[in-house]
């Protein structure tokens, strides 16, 4: 019997291997029937696969062979950039997730799934805990290996194949279109490309290693800027303070909003999440208010939520964005709604555990933090050599004015926009777009869902999607 823990050991030491990955140590017959292809290793690809796992599994004793077809052109398999590891074991508590453990079980079926994995693993840890991102990579990784374990024992025949290649260079397309999971991430649109060759530029967010090199030849109490307001901004400023900075923090953002308070017991699962709005409905979105007048009315809104024993985060997945959208559209000046709903989307992403709301707190009294309500050119921005810095011009309403900074890092590099991502990999790229299925986050106004954060809004697609995959692949 081969243990999880070797399975484990002889998975991180083929992974170093740029070849194609067979699963032999598992003793897992090689052939393959149906054919199944995954595109991306992070955490939507990493589920998507051990859904199929699971699915077969239910099957395994009247289950032909299974093959899957994995691609990451980085390799980055079981756990994507968000969850890897640090270079250093002690930088890999710099980034945490934004929601506690009771929140992040992958598996709809089981929401205690992940907090008993953690009680088991890390003593003293809860359903309460927010945990590193490096510790999440771990429980996908070993929830996939379970996955593989199970089939052996079950005597089922997998033979998966890790491709550490661009999906279009190998995706299958001889004979019957094979079925291709696009779990396609959020989309990179880093717009500070031309800056990539400055070290003093950080546009790889979840590596600590790029702020400490970033910051090396800085002034320990110059200046930062920071492109976006959001949950990555709290990131950026937990590995610059990691790191030793001392100085001071330029937010540029769109949004007045900050991220806000995930309070684990306030929005555990298991109480009632589902706030009533007051003072919002189709009749008011049908009267085209302005924007700031919908802002006012938020405000009372989480008030008034606050009073009845809610939190803010309520308040937005009460709100259906999506009918905020549509009554912007069919109106006759949907101006502020389309404004009201980019809003809601924001916030809707940006929760965002206590510690970091309590430091942000601590660097504002402080004085090192200054926020610059605007937007950014990023063609305009450029290195200055002769000041040593970013000269970085913001525009506002009524003008601009250029901001002068050591060290900038764009927080607003990943988008939750999934048409985007979807556009760059059309049908002559991939082949048959019956075969295609497309899974991973979505923005508020592409989901229904309420009251959801992270994981919850789109694990259930997931299983919908394997599914479907699995169900194309035994048509052909």
């Amino acid at each position: 019997m081969i243990s999880i823990s070797e399975q484990h050991e002889s998975v991180t030491q083929s992974i170093e291997t740029p070849a194609p990955f067979e699963l032999e140590a598992c003793g897992l017959r090689l052939e393959g029937h149906s054919r199944v292809q995954v595109v991306g290793g992070g955490f939507s690809g990493t589920l998507s696969v051990i859904r199929l796992l699971q699915l077969y599994t239910e099957k395994a004793t009247d289950s032909g062979v299974l093959t899957i077809e994995w691609f990451d052109a980085r390799g980055s398999f079981f756990r994507g950039l968000p969850y890897q590891h640090q270079q250093h074991e002690d930088d890999d508590g710099v980034f945490i997730l934004n929601q506690p453990a009771s929140r992040m079980s992958p598996f709809a079926e089981d929401p205690g799934h992940f907090s008993r994995w953690l009680e088991a693993h890390v003593p003293g840890a809860n359903e309460h805990t927010f945990v590193t991102r490096a510790l999440y990579g771990d429980y996908l990784e070993d929830c996939c290996h379970q996955a593989l374990y199970e089939i052996r024992q079950q005597g089922g025949d997998v033979h998966l194949n890790l491709h550490f290649t661009k999906a279009e260079h190998q995706l299958i397309r001889d004979g019957n279109p094979v079925p291709c999971i696009l779990a396609l991430g959020h989309h990179d649109v880093d717009s500070f490309s031309h800056l990539r060759e400055r070290s003093e530029y950080i546009s790889r967010n979840f590596d600590v290693e790029a702020y400490r090199e970033a910051l090396y030849h800085v002034p320990i109490d110059g200046d930062v800027i920071i492109i976006g307001g959001g949950a990555s901004m709290i990131d950026a400023i937990r590995a610059c303070e990691h790191s030793g900075f001392q100085g001071r923090y330029l937010i540029v953002s769109r949004n007045t909003a900050l991220p806000w308070q995930f309070d684990p017991v306030l929005y555990h699962p298991d109480r009632d999440n589902k706030y009533r709005c007051r003072y919002f409905s189709e009749e008011l979105y049908d009267r085209q208010p302005e924007f700031r007048a919908l802002v006012v009315l938020l405000r009372k809104e989480v008030a008034r939520a606050k009073e009845q024993g809610y939190g803010p985060g309520h308040v937005y997945g009460a709100l259906d964005v999506e009918s905020v959208y549509q009554a912007a559209e069919t109106g006759t000046d949907g101006e502020g709604l389309r404004r009201f709903a980019q809003y809601l989307t924001f916030l809707n992403g940006t929760p965002t555990p206590p510690e970091n709301v309590q430091r942000f707190r601590e660097l504002r009294k402080a004085g090192r933090v200054q926020f610059i309500k605007g937007t950014v050119s990023a063609e305009e921005v450029r290195y200055d050599e002769s000041l040593g810095g970013f000269a970085v011009p913001v525009n506002f309403r009524h003008g601009s004015e250029t901001q002068y900074a050591d060290v900038l890092i764009n927080a607003a590099r990943f988008s939750k926009r999934r048409e985007v991502a979807i556009a760059q990999h059309h049908e002559s790229t991939f082949g048959d777009q019956e075969s295609m299925f497309f899974v991973g986050p979505s923005s508020p106004q592409e989901s229904r869902s309420r009251s959801t954060w992270g994981v919850e809004s789109f694990r259930d697609e997931i299983l919908e999607v394997a599914h479907q995959a699995l169900r194309f692949s035994t048509l052909q």
